[in-house]
């Protein structure tokens, strides 16, 4: 599967930061280790396939880690990094966006929770 990014506009928060939301079109370019998988367990037709999958990143904003403030890159290491490192950006991620992070690692969790991070989103 092949990716193209696409900036379609810019998003100011009320910090005055700017970011770029973009989404992916996604094409079937070359054989896929998952496409015939996707397919064959939708049951769907490959284009049927293509157009939901555009259809629902066109949702997704992606932003780019570099907009992250270096604060609160910091302050999620921090929290992050004798429990699960690969969690840091996301934690950074809510930090500054004071959202709600949404996570079904346990252990994960529990360790953020201990150190004051309880912005997780309730299932």
């Amino acid at each position: 599967m092949a990716c193209e990014q696409q900036t379609t506009e810019q998003e100011t928060r009320s910090t005055g930061q700017t970011y770029a939301s973009s989404h992916l079109t996604f094409w079937w370019s070359k054989p896929s280790k998952y496409k015939e998988e996707i397919i064959r367990k939708s049951k769907a037709e490959e284009k049927e396939v293509y157009e939901l999958l555009n259809l629902m990143l066109e949702k997704i904003t992606f932003i780019n880690q570099e907009a992250i403030s270096l604060g609160n890159l910091i302050h999620a290491h921090r929290l992050c990094a004798d429990i699960d490192e690969k969690d840091t950006l996301f934690v950074a991620l809510t930090l500054d966006l004071s959202g709600t992070y949404w996570t079904r690692d346990r252990t994960l969790r529990e360790g953020l929770e201990r150190k004051g991070f309880t912005a997780f989103f309730n299932e």
